[in-house]
């Protein structure tokens, strides 16, 4: 039965994020422009400078990129870890707070950055550890999914997490065509972008502390969850932080019966080098698109809205049917999910169209069971007050493997941009120049109009 408890606060977390991702790319490549090239060459000139000095902006935007990726990354699966157990011992409506929170943080620091010229990308850095120190997006996904499976039964667990991962989408849907509406129709600059997401940050923040209902902790069901203590003395504080640093790990290794802990294992390193592809998505796949396939800010937007769309469907309409009609298994829906990410992926490496590349979102339309099949299946295999920190390392392995694939995607994509390979990322294919879609004034927010900046 549906209910609507977190999905809208997950909705504006997701829309905002997007945002400020696109935002954020395309304020680092814009600044770098100006800082090293003059204004008549970042608005028009393009087309006569040589590859290699095109090359070199693309190539500093994307370190930047990776560097705030890694920051974040690093500091929030650390910090996911003391949460985790939290998420065990109290509501996980009060420790879904924090991503929330540092998310917040960066916005202000990105605002600051972008109304500021005189103040170096360098800055950045600070709001990226913000972020991770609130445990960011690992905390943020497995708070969400914390709650929503202690607040649903195990029959309504696969349907009520995919209801949750297809808000997921719809917030990423809609968050692009926002953004696509007003780069179009305003003069608006990046400041006030980077301001209009954080105003979707708060409105979810107060949905969460005023009209999120509240869920029972288990505190007291689960008495292997490390102590908390009263004494002051610094080795019983730092006794505590340790073992509570290590009690989500400890959850996730721990014996089971009937072959359950290698069960465990194997959902969650399943989990871990799905989730490294996303990382080729995430960070490279804007520059990627805008230079190779002649996408704009606008038409990229578009891509955003089409793919989330397509993908929220998928999990609020398609799924759901498919359980109903068919009665197909966790596994057959797996299987499903895994074909359908490949067929996209290989089509996006392959494409040299800039039309059939829209395309590629319908071809992953079920690309997303794979992750909601996972954590439910997950959650099945362990107690009910273990499921918030196995979440947590679910979520922070998740994370850690796309850190592992931003060092190897961003440090390994400058070469093949200039060997014209960059499609490789997506996962394998070749790519030329085609158009020469260097010329960064074809980029709607990069263009030297004054009524888009």
């Amino acid at each position: 039965m549906f209910r609507v408890t977190v999905e809208p606060a997950v909705f504006l977390y997701c829309a905002s994020y997007v945002v400020q991702l696109s935002v954020l790319q395309d304020f680092i490549f814009m600044k770098l422009c100006r800082e090293h090239y003059s204004q008549e060459v970042c608005v028009g000139r393009w087309k006569e400078d040589s590859v290699i000095d095109v090359a070199w902006v693309e190539n500093k935007a994307v370190n930047y990129v990776m560097w705030l990726s890694v920051i974040t990354s690093i500091l929030s699966v650390i910090m996911a870890q003391f949460f985790g157990v939290a998420l065990d011992r109290y509501s996980p409506k009060v420790v879904m707070t924090a991503p929330f929170m540092g998310f917040l943080a960066q916005h202000l620091v990105c605002v600051v950055v972008a109304a500021l010229p005189s103040l170096p990308l360098a800055v950045m850095y600070v709001g990226a550890t913000l972020n991770g120190i609130s445990g960011g997006y690992p905390l943020f996904k497995s708070a969400v999914s914390s709650y929503v499976v202690r607040t649903a039964s195990p029959e309504e667990r696969t349907f009520r997490l995919s209801m949750v991962e297809g808000t997921v989408f719809l917030g990423g849907a809609v968050g692009p065509f926002t953004l696509k509406q007003v780069v179009t129709s305003t003069t608006t600059g990046h400041d006030y972008l980077f301001l209009g997401s954080e105003m979707s940050l708060a409105v979810a923040l107060l949905y969460i502390v005023f009209i999120l209902p509240d869920s029972h902790s288990t505190s007291q069901e689960n008495a292997e969850l490390p102590p908390e203590h009263s004494g002051t003395a610094l080795c019983t504080q730092v006794k505590t932080v340790l073992q509570n640093f290590s009690g989500s790990v400890s959850t996730v290794l721990r014996h089971r019966p009937a072959g359950k802990r290698t069960s465990v294992l194997l959902l969650i390193l399943a989990d871990f080098f799905i989730a490294i592809v996303y990382s080729a998505e995430f960070d490279l796949l804007y520059m990627y698109m805008h230079n190779y396939l002649g996408f704009t800010l606008g038409q990229y937007s578009l891509y955003l809205v089409i793919k989330n769309l397509v993908n929220g469907i998928s999990l609020l309409g398609v799924l759901p049917l498919l359980r109903l009609v068919f009665d197909i298994s966790d596994a057959s829906l797996g299987i499903l999910g895994g074909t359908s990410r490949v067929v996209a992926f290989t089509m996006l490496a392959l494409n040299t169209s800039h039309t059939l590349t829209y395309i590629v979102p319908f071809l992953d339309v079920f690309g997303q069971y794979l992750f909601v099949v996972l954590r439910s299946s997950l959650c099945g295999l362990v107690k009910r007050e273990e499921q918030g920190r196995v979440l947590t390392v679910l979520s922070s392995l998740a994370q850690m493997s796309m850190l592992v694939g931003s060092l190897l995607f961003d440090n390994v994509y400058p070469a093949l941009v200039l060997l014209a390979h960059p499609g490789i990322h997506f996962p394998r294919g070749r790519h030329h120049h085609g158009h020469r879609n260097y010329d960064i004034h074809m980029h709607p927010l990069l263009s030297g109009k004054r009524r888009y900046l």
